[in-house]
């Protein structure tokens, strides 16, 4: 995949300091053709896992900056490669969507109602923290990682202070007496719906190259830790087979469980 095209936002991949040159040079020369200028007050470059510095990119004349991120369809990109970035945003956007909720509302008296903040919560905040969860959602593993941990408590912080509950009250039994679904649960309902979908995509389609690309680094490099690879170890977990295992999976599949995929 060498772009990302959305609207008028562009994002370019190369595996090498020329090829995205060759890139950058084909895509200003189509823009030129419709007399169309590429900002590049609003174009960088982010090299990944790589060095420090990369060698010089150029629009035209234009020399362009490099940074260490970029923002694409609300998700952050870091040079770095982890998607930890990315959710320390999403955490901070939900802490920030609760606050909005609590004084857009409170002249309402909307807080003395609690099944209208319930439902303003999930309108609301839900969907400022899931953004995205398809993709980073495998990440969602027994033990949280610190920053999908962050977001997690924030729907846990909410409850506490609606229902005016004390430390002493855990987490398991909020989600048990509300009838409430945790987060994590939530965003892997996520994960799982959008790898049927691509599962279900035409052969030619580039969505099914891709998952089947996605899978083969799974079953070949399982240190990567990738999409597919998330997938097929909670699912492992449980002992159940998952369409990410792909048609030769060496994963067995114990007695007694439903096939997933």
């Amino acid at each position: 995949v060498a772009s990302f095209v959305y609207a008028d936002d562009v994002v370019l991949l190369s595996w090498s300091a020329s090829g995205l040159q060759l890139l950058l040079d084909g895509m200003n020369h189509f823009c030129v053709g419709l007399s169309l200028v590429i900002s590049t007050t609003k174009t960088e470059v982010v090299v990944f896992n790589g060095p420090g510095t990369a060698s010089t990119r150029r629009v035209g004349a234009q020399v362009l900056p490099q940074s260490a991120s970029f923002k694409y369809l609300g998700l952050i990109f870091h040079e770095s490669g982890t998607m930890s970035y990315a959710l320390q945003r999403l955490a901070h956007n939900a802490v920030g969507a609760c606050a909005q909720l609590r004084a857009k509302f409170r002249g309402l008296l909307c807080q003395q109602s609690f099944p209208m903040m319930r439902r303003l919560f999930d309108a609301l905040v839900l969907p400022t923290v899931s953004y995205g969860s398809e993709v980073w959602g495998p990440f969602c593993s027994p033990t949280l990682p610190r920053d999908i941990k962050k977001m997690a408590d924030v729907q846990i912080a909410f409850f506490r202070q609606l229902c005016r509950l004390k430390r002493s009250v855990t987490p398991a039994i909020i989600f048990r007496e509300l009838s409430e679904m945790p987060w994590v649960h939530r965003w892997w309902n996520q994960v799982i719906g959008f790898m049927h979908r691509l599962s279900n995509m035409p052969e030619d389609s580039i969505h099914a190259e891709i998952l089947r690309d996605n899978i083969a680094d799974a079953q070949e490099h399982p240190s990567y830790g990738n999409w597919a690879g998330g997938i097929v170890k909670q699912y492992s977990r449980l002992g159940m087979f998952c369409v990410a295992q792909g048609p030769e999976s060496c994963l067995p599949l114990p007695s007694g469980h439903p096939q997933c995929g």
